[in-house]
């Protein structure tokens, strides 16, 4: 490449702004020096994935905000209703605790979730209520929307003879 067309791509960018033809001559030499390179396609596929997956990336702490936003609860009253302290919840929201399985439902069942944010809110953590007695129990009680969680603690209790607990 000489100077001449060097610098002339220069003015066009300072004129047009990057074409698709500068930017697909990077590619290539980019892979002419490293013998692989992403295609401009295969950089947009990537940038499209990433983008659409940030969508769905969400905190604990976000989603419990959100969620306690939406129920119009205090993280107090939060606390109270689920069997936590404060600085528990406080702890939870700002990621300096990571809660078991069961610890989640119990916030779940205290901000009156459905089924789909349930599993949204075990999902940041990688879990999923499963065909388990125990999670069966839990989906029928949150279908049924029956929240208290005496009464969670006592189906788990006496249905089936689960002898469940979501305080294990």
């Amino acid at each position: 490449m000489s100077e001449y067309d060097f610098i002339g791509d220069i003015i066009n960018y300072l004129l047009h702004g990057v074409s698709e033809h500068i930017i697909e001559e990077l590619h290539i030499s980019k892979r002419e020096i490293f013998q692989h390179g992403l295609s401009a396609e295969e950089l947009d596929n990537i940038s499209s994935l990433v983008s659409q997956n940030a969508e769905d990336m969400i905190t604990l702490g976000q989603f419990i905000n959100e969620m306690l936003y939406n129920v119009q609860m205090t993280q107090q009253e939060l606390a109270d209703k689920a069997g936590f302290s404060k600085a528990y919840i406080s702890h939870l929201i700002n990621g300096r605790t990571n809660p078991p399985k069961y610890k989640l439902i119990r916030l779940a069942f205290a901000m009156k979730l459905t089924i789909e944010e349930t599993n949204k809110l075990l999902k940041i953590r990688g879990f999923s209520l499963n065909t388990s007695l125990k999670d069966k129990i839990i989906v029928a009680c949150l279908d049924l929307e029956i929240y208290d969680l005496i009464k969670v603690e006592e189906a788990l209790n006496t249905v089936a003879n689960a002898n469940e607990s979501l305080y294990d």
